[in-house]
This record gives C-alpha cells, sequence and structure tokens, in this order.
C-alpha cells in the first residue's frame, strides 16, 4: 500500500498579463513595505500604495515575469535596458530557488535582446540583495549616494554586474518545472 502523497504545486515563470496586473502589485506592495518598512520614512512609505504599483508595473508590464507556485503569485522580475529593475520574491517563498529562477528567465531575455552584460542595483542596507547577488557570482561595480532617500542619512546605492554567456539562453521567458 503507497502512502498518501500530496502533490507539491509546480513553480511557473511566464510574461506578465495585464489580467495579472493586480494580483503582481500587491505582491510588490507586500514585498517593497516588509524590505524597506524599517529603513525609510513613513512618508516615503506612505507614497507606495498599491495604486502606485499598479501603475508603476502598467508602465513595465511589457519586460515583466511573474513566478507563481500553483495558482498563487510567489514573485516577480523585471528588466529596462540591460538593468534587472525588480526583482521580488514574497516572504513565505524565499530560499526556495524563485528568485534564482525569475533571475535566470530576465537574463535570458537580456541574452536574446544581444546583451553582454547585466545590471542590478539596490540600496546598502538591503543586505538580503546584496547576499543573493554576491552568492550568484555578481560583481559589485560601484556604490553611490542616494541623497535625500532617508534624511539625516547617508544611504548608498550599490551596483552589481556580470557577463551574459549567450549559450545559456533558453530562447524562451516561460519557465515551468
Amino acid at each position: 500500500m503507497e502512502p498518501n502523497v500530496l502533490s507539491l504545486p509546480q513553480l511557473s515563470i511566464a510574461p506578465l498579463e495585464a489580467s495579472e496586473l493586480e494580483e503582481a502589485a500587491g505582491l510588490i506592495h507586500r514585498c517593497w513595505h516588509d524590505t524597506y518598512r524599517r529603513e525609510l520614512p513613513a512618508k516615503l512609505l506612505s507614497q507606495r500604495t498599491l495604486d502606485y504599483w499598479l501603475d508603476y508595473l502598467g508602465e513595465r508590464r511589457a519586460r515583466c515575469w511573474l513566478a507563481r507556485v500553483g495558482r498563487r503569485p510567489a514573485g516577480l522580475a523585471g528588466t529596462a535596458s540591460n538593468c534587472v529593475e525588480d526583482l521580488w520574491v514574497a516572504q513565505r517563498y524565499r530560499r526556495r530557488g524563485i528568485g534564482r529562477r525569475l533571475l535566470a528567465t530576465v537574463t535570458d531575455d537580456l541574452v536574446a535582446r544581444g546583451f553582454e552584460y547585466a545590471q542590478v542595483g539596490c540600496e546598502g542596507f538591503n543586505t538580503s540583495a546584496i547576499g543573493f547577488f554576491r552568492h550568484l557570482g555578481w560583481e559589485l561595480i560601484g556604490t553611490e549616494p542616494l541623497l535625500g532617500l532617508v534624511p539625516g542619512r547617508q544611504v548608498e546605492a550599490m551596483v552589481f554586474s556580470t557577463p551574459l554567456d549567450p549559450a545559456r539562453s533558453t530562447g524562451t521567458a516561460s519557465v515551468t518545472s
């Protein structure tokens, strides 16, 4: 007799659809506030509403991918030019390879569009992001003060870069495992 085994929902990554904007905006809203609520002034936090993220994603949707675990949104990544502008994974899905898979999806897209290098930035207090990119071998290529982001405190913008390998590209932005 075989034990009862529940199958786990599968991870899927696909381009962000217009019908998914509200779900994706909610995901970023929660992730952004979880990441920055202890670091940024209340005024700036209050400006990043769900409507803000809906507008933000609406302008960038063509270069965004949504990760789902089963039917639940688990993460989102997006690019502009050769930069990874967004990489968000919901707290409950971190440390499961979703960020790595999203990053692979967007860098495959950058390779397909002919870029040789990718860049990403984060604030110096975002130690999780810094550790993630360093763990994956991204090189810190510069820092710059973010003036006025946090009154009375200097915050550094960290910029990482990595070469892109055209042989690695899958040629598709949709991933299922």
